[in-house]
């Protein structure tokens, strides 16, 4: 990878045909909130006719046998099913998004904020392991100009260089090879290749 400099030429960011692309990870959610849900309710149905019945036959209610455990057992899964439920809800409302146009990138992980970055302020854009070497997998890293890191400092630091990583991009709808050809396309020099 070569180093992150400042960029002498503007890159083609306005004159790219077809607009902003936007990556939007579905990663199942609709699905496993559905699941969740039903589990939810057939849980607290279970739980409910567990304390029905020892309502209306409280004869049959032996609290030294252990009878509440069933009812307790019931009771929490349904409450971890909600609760899993309510994130799927949230996961499927604000999933993961990647936006690249001609302004810059803006990056928002699950329920976040986004994260925006302006072509003007990057030195470098890559694709590839992360600078630390800590994800084999292929993340979207932002080098900014020297005194460019907005609101938020820079997580890592690389040889003297600042640098935000943003996400893995396998875990977006085509992964590396439908991110890497809009990367090419929008940052000119900016963008310093797959690594």
């Amino acid at each position: 990878m070569r180093a992150p400099i400042p960029v002498t030429v503007a890159g083609p960011e306005l004159g790219v045909p077809g607009g902003e692309q936007t990556f939007t990870a579905d990663e199942g959610a609709g699905r496993r909130m559905a699941t969740w849900a039903v589990s939810a309710l057939a849980c607290s149905a279970v739980s409910g006719s567990f304390m029905l019945y020892l309502i209306f036959h409280p004869e049959q209610a032996d609290y030294d046998a252990g009878t509440g455990i069933p009812v307790t057992v019931a009771l929490l899964a349904a409450i971890v099913c909600r609760i899993q439920a309510g994130s799927s809800y949230v996961r499927r409302r604000k999933p993961m998004r990647l936006r690249i146009g001609p302004a810059g990138i803006g990056m928002r992980e699950v329920a976040g904020e986004e994260s925006f970055f302006r072509w003007a302020r990057m030195a470098t854009v890559t694709v590839g392991s992360h600078p630390r070497g800590v994800e084999p997998r292929p993340c979207l890293t932002v080098w900014p100009l020297p005194g460019n890191y907005g609101e938020e400092q820079p997580d890592h630091l690389v040889d003297g260089h600042r640098a935000y990583v943003l996400e893995r991009v396998d875990r977006l709808p085509g992964g590396a090879e439908a991110v890497v050809p809009v990367l090419r396309a929008y940052p000119g020099e900016r963008y310093a290749g797959t690594a």
